[in-house]
């Protein structure tokens, strides 16, 4: 097993080291995230094009740095169909949020129908600003059709505004509809997600209830290195608000990449639940903030062209802003090699169980995502099918894996519990689109693992 281990120590916290990593130099001193490279087997078969390679990072349990302010715009749909509940409990969490955070933190507001409007301008938050920006917040009221597009780059000016290296740049946008005025394609929504990444600006999506296009906020969502969440019950808007401030505030490290540096013959086929981008011969994967206590792992596949011996499969890395003493840039990078083999037994024995777990999770995704996709169609019994010949084969993996493979028993079992879900179909349509976006986020979940 090919391991490194970036920046074991940060201040009073220590990040075990797996037996037999090596510790490499960084740009500067040690920092705060753990960091291993782990390829799926040191050998394959002549013949074989595809090699799988995991990295992990994980960042330490408790943040002991200096306190980061914030500099958030929460961007609020209010077109007609949030009328009622759903537009009162979107305001009710958005002044719970407003009195999470803190004196010397930054927010704006802005709310969006058929126009876009910036409800509150960027302000910092004191004891005079935040009563102001609540009574902005109760007077939203919904009317007209779903301006995304506008509202995203408005939220997007506000943080950009007073875009600071030293703060946690955020935007969270909420919508319980389609997007239907402004920009609605796809790839241009991911652009502008993406180009906003890239100057150090998050952007994290909120799905609302049963109406939205769900595949369009993950993809912001991904593009824009956040989360996306799920949520059935306009109610549960604030304890994710308040999740999301709980992570900005305990952010350690920022404008995380991994970048997979490739030779002539080697091309990278596909990086599981992350958008990534070819620039030259670098691959770069934009990976957002990371929190204390938060684990990424993240599964690349590459494609090799036939060689024979020792093949140079290029180098991975991390680069990213330590937030937790001088705000320094840091990063490592290992070089990455297989061995060309005509003995499938010692390909076998030279199997690397921890990625071959994280295999088997995204596989079990995938299959959740079609079964999503069957869902849609109304194939109920295919997609149970689907499920539960997916959980199977995942259960026997585990089987297989010993210790490396609890992480699989655990998505195995929530699985499970979607091919019980459908043992009585959907009655209604709204109870099918229910169930199409839940097994969507739970693939989104395990991909994101």
């Amino acid at each position: 097993m090919r391991t490194l281990s970036l920046a074991t120590a940060l201040l009073t916290f220590a990040l075990a080291a797996p037996a037999g990593a090596a510790t490499l130099a960084t740009d500067a001193a040690p920092g705060s995230l753990g960091f291993r490279v782990q390829l799926e087997n040191p050998y394959v078969l002549a013949g074989e094009p595809v090699v799988h390679a995991l990295a992990t990072l994980e960042a330490p349990r408790t943040f002991r740095g200096r306190d980061r302010a914030v500099n958030l715009s929460l961007v609020i749909d209010r077109s007609g169909s949030m009328l009622g509940q759903a537009i009162a409990d979107a305001r009710d969490a958005a002044m719970q949020m407003v009195d999470r955070l803190r004196d010397g933190d930054r927010v704006s507001i802005v709310s969006y129908s058929d126009d876009v409007r910036v409800d509150v301008p960027s302000v910092v938050l004191g004891p005079r600003t935040r009563e102001r920006v609540k009574d902005a917040i109760r007077r939203i009221g919904p009317n007209g059709w779903t301006n995304l597009s506008g509202g995203l780059v408005a939220g997007q000016a506000e943080v950009r505004a007073h875009l600071d290296s030293d703060k946690v740049n955020r935007v969270i946008l909420i919508s319980d509809g389609l997007a239907n005025r402004g920009v609605t394609a796809l790839p241009a929504l991911n652009r502008i997600a993406r180009e906003a990444l890239q100057e150090g600006i998050v952007t994290t999506t909120l799905g609302l209830g049963a109406n939205y296009n769900e595949d369009l906020m993950t993809a912001v969502a991904d593009h824009g290195g956040g989360n996306y969440y799920f949520v059935q019950d306009s109610k549960e808007i604030a304890g994710v608000l308040s999740g999301e401030i709980g992570q900005m505030m305990a952010t350690v490290a920022r404008q995380v990449a991994l970048e997979i540096t490739l030779p002539e013959g080697v091309a990278v086929d596909e990086v599981f639940g992350y958008a990534w981008q070819q620039e030259g011969p670098t691959v770069v994967v934009r990976l957002g903030d990371v929190f204390a206590g938060q684990r990424r792992a993240v599964l690349l596949r590459l494609r090799v062209a036939e060689r024979r011996g020792t093949v140079a499969l290029g180098s991975l890395g991390v680069r990213y802003q330590d937030l937790t003493a001088d705000g320094a840039r840091r990063g490592a990078s290992e070089p990455l090699a297989v061995t060309v083999t005509t003995d499938s037994a010692l390909v076998e024995r030279s199997r690397d169980k921890e990625v071959e777990a994280r295999i088997a999770e995204i596989e079990l995704a995938t299959s959740m995502q079609r079964a999503a996709a069957l869902v849609q169609e109304g194939r109920f019994d295919d997609a149970r099918r689907e499920l539960s010949t997916a959980t199977d084969k995942a259960r026997a993996k585990r089987a297989t894996l010993g210790s490396a493979g609890k992480g699989l028993a655990d998505s195995a079992d929530e699985a499970a519990d979607l091919v019980e879900q459908l043992a009585a179909p959907p009655a209604s349509a709204e109870e099918q689109k229910v169930m199409t976006k839940s097994y969507k986020a739970g693939a989104y979940k395990l991909q994101k693992k």
